[in-house]
């Protein structure tokens, strides 16, 4: 993977760009197991990918006309009013939660409170939800106003006040903010833009 990355990288420099965006497109088990921001760019060297800002995608999407309508459908929202819906995933009734999720297609940002587990995340995904962040460790320990996870509230406020398209760059920033140590390394963020769409990767299976 380092050498693939390494060659990306050469690829943009020549081009003249700078700040990439790295898109891992993956399948929805991995989108749970595989932690791809805690990887290396460069293992040898100790520099972590998460140097660059790092997100995931939905590789399902690519394949599936219905899931892609309800996606851009959704998507068009993030460009007009963006509504947080906030999930505490200790209380979440998964039934429930995709009949909200549908009757509400101005939520088009889901900020869970912890990891999701898969029946959950496939809800919010089959509903076109573009975007997705969560706390991969608890910041149980934490003081009142100490870490922006401590409530759903506080990081709902802070994703709220920065604005859709600075979300990779907010995330990318928190995973190497001292003051936000319990959980800012470990935070998996869904940012899946349908304006921009890989081919499907033939190779990947769920």
């Amino acid at each position: 993977m380092e050498s693939a990355l390494n060659s990306l990288m050469a690829r943009i420099s020549r081009a003249g760009r700078d700040d990439p965006l790295i898109e891992f497109v993956l399948p929805r088990s991995l989108i749970l197991s595989e932690h791809v921001d805690e990887w290396y760019a460069c293992r040898e060297e100790e520099i972590p990918i998460a140097t660059y800002r790092v997100v995931v995608r939905d590789v399902a999407r690519l394949g599936n006309y219905i899931l892609q309508d309800q996606w851009r459908n959704r998507f068009k929202h993030l460009h007009r009013t963006v509504k947080i819906e906030k999930a505490d995933c200790s209380l979440l009734d998964p039934d429930e939660f995709y009949r909200r999720l549908l009757s509400d297609k101005d939520a088009c940002v889901i900020v869970y409170s912890g990891v999701p587990d898969s029946t959950i995340l496939h809800k919010g995904l089959n509903a076109g939800v573009p975007v997705m962040v969560w706390p991969r460790s608890s910041c149980k320990g934490a003081a009142p106003g100490e870490c922006p996870y401590g409530s759903l509230d506080a990081f709902a406020t802070l994703i709220d006040a920065n604005g859709y398209h600075e979300l990779p760059e907010v995330v990318r920033r928190l995973r190497f903010d001292p003051t936000h140590a319990h959980c800012g390394p470990r935070l998996t963020l869904i940012w899946d833009d349908p304006t921009r769409i890989p081919d499907p990767p033939t190779f990947v299976e769920e």
